[in-house]
Formats: C-alpha cells, structure tokens, sequence
C-alpha cells in the first residue's frame, strides 16, 4: 500500500473515532443546563441533510468507510441535539409540532430511497452530492446569524468547534488521496470557512456568557 494512502487510511479511522465525542460537549451542556437557547431548530435539522446526504453519497460511490463514517456518527449525535432541543422548547406552535413529528420519518423514507441505488437517477446524485453545500448555509449561517442577534452561542463548545476544523482539515486530505471527488471536497473547504467564524464567535461572546452567570450567582 502506497504511504500517502497508509497514512490518509490511519487519519480516517482517527476522525471516526474522534466523531464519538464531537457534539459530546454540547450534549452534555444542554442536558446539564436542561436549556437549548441560543440554538436554533431549523440550523439543527438542515445540519442533519448536510451528514445524512454526504453519508448517502460516499456510500453510492462506494468509497471505503474510513472516509464518511464519521458523518453517520454525528448524524446520530445531532438527532439527539434536535430531540433535546425539542425537549426543552418553552412553547412550540401547531405547525412546528407537525413539523416534529414528519421530520424523522422523513429522513427515513429518504434514506430508503437512496439505499436502494436503482430508485436514483444519475442527476439526482449529482443533486444530492451538491445539496450539503445548501443545507451547510442554511444552517451554518443560520446559527451564525442567530449567535450574532443573541450575542451568545449558547451550548455551542469550542471543544467541538476546534474538532470541526480539524476534521474538516485532516478529512480534506483523505478525500483528496482517497476519492479525488470535487464536490466532496469542496464540502470540507466550505464547512472548514463556516467552523472557523463559529469558533470566533465563541471566543467573542463566551466572556459575555461566563459575566452573565457570575451575576446570577450573586443574585441567588
């Protein structure tokens, strides 16, 4: 086996293993604090398609496990997020529980699909290999935009925002040596440049977070 593909295989299974504990941190915040303000539900479920459709076409193409898996992982970790989220929403409308209660199955039925290769056509892989760089802005962007009128990021981690960027970095170059696929690279790029601003704005608001805290332990 060829060193550079020796080394990208050994970094793949790293980030894979290393995917368990991505959205641990803020998991863990949310259950701790049992509060999901400063997330937003819609960023949550567009993030989902972005994991759920990388996962779907790495697998159509057939690339070796070491090079998604990692996106099935934290699939199954947002879906908690978006559980708690829905856990501890003070009020929900009636067109937002429906909205709850389709989303699943949806993803379901659109996994369904997918799985059974035949049911797609060439050009609807060709959409869905695109569409993550869709959903990462409506959801990336749409957190960001969230945590910019909040002034607060929330349960967001810096822990998870450092692995996203270094998943991001260290995953590029997998894809690179091991599928050459453009569009699953510029992916990475695109996530790699939202992960960043993420980051910053948690430098920028989590002071104004810890000050908010201290003042409230004064008061009680």
């Amino acid at each position: 086996m060829d060193l550079k593909v020796l080394i990208s295989k050994l970094i793949g299974y790293a980030i894979v293993g290393f995917s368990f504990i991505f959205k641990l941190p803020q998991i863990l915040t949310m259950i701790n604090t049992k509060s999901a303000e400063g997330l937003s539900e819609f960023s949550c479920m567009t993030e989902i398609f972005v994991y759920l459709n990388t996962a779907l076409y790495s697998f159509h193409l057939g690339l070796a496990y070491s090079t998604y898996l990692e996106n099935v992982i934290i699939l199954a970790q947002t879906l908690i997020i978006l559980l708690l989220l829905y856990l501890f929403s003070k009020s929900t409308s009636f067109i937002q529980t429906i909205q709850r209660l389709t989303f699943i199955p949806m993803l379901i039925v659109i996994s369904y699909f997918c799985l059974e290769d035949k049911l797609i056509t060439k050009n609807n892989w060709q959409l869905i290999a695109s569409s993550p760089l869709f959903f990462m802005s409506l959801s990336k962007l749409t957190q960001i935009i969230n945590s910019y009128r909040l002034q607060s990021t929330g349960p967001l981690s810096m822990i998870t925002a450092l692995l996203g960027i270094t998943g991001n970095i260290t995953r590029g170059f997998t894809l690179v040596v091991e599928s050459g696929d453009l569009l699953l690279i510029l992916n990475q790029v695109y996530s790699l440049s939202l992960n960043f601003i993420t980051m910053v704005q948690i430098i920028i608001y989590r002071p104004k977070a810890i000050e908010e805290t201290k003042g409230k332990d004064k008061l009680n």
